[in-house]
Protein backbone atom coordinates (compact mmCIF):
# COMPACT_ATOMS: atom_id res chain seq x y z
CA UNK A 1 0.00 0.00 0.00
CA UNK A 2 0.98 3.79 -1.12
CA UNK A 3 0.25 6.49 1.14
CA UNK A 4 0.09 10.35 -0.07
CA UNK A 5 2.26 13.14 1.36
CA UNK A 6 2.07 16.45 0.22
CA UNK A 7 5.47 18.25 -0.88
CA UNK A 8 4.76 21.58 -2.14
CA UNK A 9 1.87 21.58 -5.04
CA UNK A 10 2.05 18.31 -5.59
CA UNK A 11 1.42 14.87 -3.73
CA UNK A 12 3.75 11.94 -3.70
CA UNK A 13 3.01 8.21 -2.64
CA UNK A 14 4.78 6.23 -0.26
CA UNK A 15 5.36 2.61 0.26
CA UNK A 16 5.60 2.27 4.65
CA UNK A 17 6.62 -0.68 6.91
CA UNK A 18 4.80 0.62 9.93
CA UNK A 19 2.37 3.32 11.27
CA UNK A 20 5.56 4.62 13.46
CA UNK A 21 6.43 6.31 9.87
CA UNK A 22 3.40 8.63 10.04
CA UNK A 23 3.28 12.43 11.53
CA UNK A 24 0.55 15.13 11.39
CA UNK A 25 1.29 16.52 7.65
CA UNK A 26 0.93 20.37 6.48
CA UNK A 27 -3.21 19.97 6.47
CA UNK A 28 -2.97 17.80 10.37
CA UNK A 29 -3.71 15.16 8.22
CA UNK A 30 -1.31 12.19 9.49
CA UNK A 31 1.39 11.34 6.79
CA UNK A 32 4.10 9.00 5.65
CA UNK A 33 7.38 10.66 6.97
CA UNK A 34 10.04 7.66 5.73
CA UNK A 35 9.51 4.81 3.18
CA UNK A 36 10.41 4.64 -0.16
CA UNK A 37 9.08 6.36 -3.26
CA UNK A 38 6.03 4.39 -4.92
CA UNK A 39 6.11 4.10 -8.51
CA UNK A 40 2.94 5.09 -11.02
CA UNK A 41 0.06 3.06 -10.55
CA UNK A 42 -0.31 -0.20 -12.51
CA UNK A 43 -3.28 -1.03 -14.65
CA UNK A 44 -4.67 -3.35 -12.04
CA UNK A 45 -4.02 -1.02 -9.35
CA UNK A 46 -6.56 -0.24 -6.51
CA UNK A 47 -6.76 3.84 -6.30
CA UNK A 48 -8.68 5.08 -3.25
CA UNK A 49 -9.32 8.68 -3.02
CA UNK A 50 -10.70 10.91 -0.77
CA UNK A 51 -13.63 12.73 -1.18
CA UNK A 52 -16.03 15.35 0.61
CA UNK A 53 -18.71 14.89 -2.56
CA UNK A 54 -19.17 13.33 -5.37
CA UNK A 55 -21.46 13.59 -8.54
CA UNK A 56 -23.10 10.98 -10.36
CA UNK A 57 -21.11 11.64 -13.41
CA UNK A 58 -18.08 10.90 -11.18
CA UNK A 59 -16.74 14.19 -10.63
CA UNK A 60 -15.42 14.89 -7.06
CA UNK A 61 -15.10 17.56 -4.64
CA UNK A 62 -11.87 18.00 -2.56
CA UNK A 63 -10.63 20.55 0.31
CA UNK A 64 -9.78 23.15 -2.96
CA UNK A 65 -6.32 22.06 -3.25
CA UNK A 66 -6.57 20.89 -6.38
CA UNK A 67 -3.68 18.05 -5.14
CA UNK A 68 -5.36 14.88 -6.18
CA UNK A 69 -6.56 16.38 -9.53
CA UNK A 70 -3.38 17.50 -10.41
CA UNK A 71 -1.83 13.77 -9.84
CA UNK A 72 -4.74 12.06 -11.19
CA UNK A 73 -4.27 14.39 -14.38
CA UNK A 74 -0.69 12.78 -14.51
CA UNK A 75 -1.98 8.92 -13.69
CA UNK A 76 -3.55 6.94 -16.33
CA UNK A 77 -2.97 3.55 -14.66
CA UNK A 78 -5.29 2.33 -11.86
CA UNK A 79 -9.00 2.07 -11.35
CA UNK A 80 -10.24 5.40 -9.61
CA UNK A 81 -12.66 4.98 -6.21
CA UNK A 82 -14.26 8.01 -4.35
CA UNK A 83 -14.31 7.63 -1.10
CA UNK A 84 -17.31 8.48 1.23
CA UNK A 85 -20.27 8.42 2.87
CA UNK A 86 -23.68 7.93 0.79
CA UNK A 87 -24.95 10.85 1.81
CA UNK A 88 -21.71 13.23 0.41
CA UNK A 89 -23.05 11.72 -3.35
CA UNK A 90 -25.28 14.19 -5.41
CA UNK A 91 -26.76 15.10 -8.66
CA UNK A 92 -24.58 17.08 -9.76
CA UNK A 93 -20.99 18.97 -8.67
CA UNK A 94 -19.59 21.99 -10.80
CA UNK A 95 -16.37 20.73 -12.43
CA UNK A 96 -13.76 22.14 -15.05
CA UNK A 97 -11.44 20.70 -17.86
CA UNK A 98 -8.58 20.18 -14.92
CA UNK A 99 -10.87 18.31 -12.31
CA UNK A 100 -10.58 14.49 -12.81
CA UNK A 101 -13.78 12.09 -12.40
CA UNK A 102 -13.42 8.64 -10.47
CA UNK A 103 -14.22 5.39 -11.64
CA UNK A 104 -16.61 3.99 -8.95
CA UNK A 105 -18.31 5.66 -5.54
CA UNK A 106 -17.18 3.35 -2.53
CA UNK A 107 -19.56 4.16 0.44
CA UNK A 108 -20.50 2.41 3.60
CA UNK A 109 -24.00 1.15 1.33
CA UNK A 110 -22.76 0.01 -2.06
CA UNK A 111 -20.48 0.96 -4.61
CA UNK A 112 -21.36 2.47 -8.24
CA UNK A 113 -19.84 2.59 -11.18
CA UNK A 114 -19.57 5.27 -13.75
CA UNK A 115 -19.46 5.18 -17.14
Amino acid sequence: MAFPRVIGPRLSFVIVSSISEFRPGLFGISEPTGGRDAKNPGENDLLLIPCLGLSLDGYRLGHGGGYYDRWLGQTTHGFRAGVLFHCQITRYLPHTQRDARVDAAVTERSIRFFA
